[in-house]
């Protein structure tokens, strides 16, 4: 099993369906780190009380002594923000997806692509919470189809470069690189 009181730098990805425990076991991870920034990724819409609850919940669960940064949609700049010193913990991979849903595809390879190499070139524990959308009922608008098939092959692309990758189901989390085979074949 992974040391969790040792974190390595690097991209740590933490994953599972909705309401399963992601971002309390992300910030558990990060509990040993001195200086962390949090983003947070999703559009803040106060009309949706529901969705204003959860972020509430989010914000109060946090660490006072953490830097927040918003997003809205361009995780780029926001990570160009951070300190080179701190910790990063992004949440969620599916609220920077569907800010930039409107994106061509060409537009999206170049964005997700220069995330990437940014992710590569920093020096610090990243940490991503993603979604497991694949799980869930299938979209029927189109609109939804491209958000599960981004979300998808972006976090599967996102862990083919992570140094640890937990996947959190019912409030439990499993370390999948120590417990977990690779599928043969399945790179793309």
């Amino acid at each position: 099993m992974t040391n969790i009181n040792n974190l390595k730098s690097g991209l740590i990805l933490v994953t599972g369906p909705t309401n399963s425990g992601k971002s309390k076991w992300a910030e558990y991870l990060l509990r040993v780190k001195s200086n962390v920034t949090y983003i947070a990724t999703s559009a803040h819409d106060p009309s949706d009380t529901e969705w204003s609850d959860r972020i509430l919940k989010h914000q109060k669960r946090r660490s006072k002594s953490w830097r927040t940064i918003e997003s809205k949609g361009n995780l780029i700049e926001s990570l160009k923000a951070v300190s080179k010193f701190d910790s990063i913990l992004i949440d969620s991979l599916g609220g920077y997806v569907a800010m930039n849903l409107e994106l061509t595809d060409s537009n999206w390879d170049n964005e997700s692509n220069n995330l990437i190499s940014l992710i590569k070139d920093l020096n610090s524990t990243i940490i991503i919470v993603t979604e497991e959308v694949g799980w869930s009922v299938v979209p029927h608008t189109e609109l939804g189809h491209l958000f599960r098939e981004r979300l998808t092959q972006f976090s599967f692309m996102l862990n083919n470069l992570a140094v640890a990758s937990w996947l959190v189901v019912g409030g439990y989390a499993i370390d999948l690189y120590n417990l977990g085979v690779k599928v043969p074949g399945h790179d793309d």
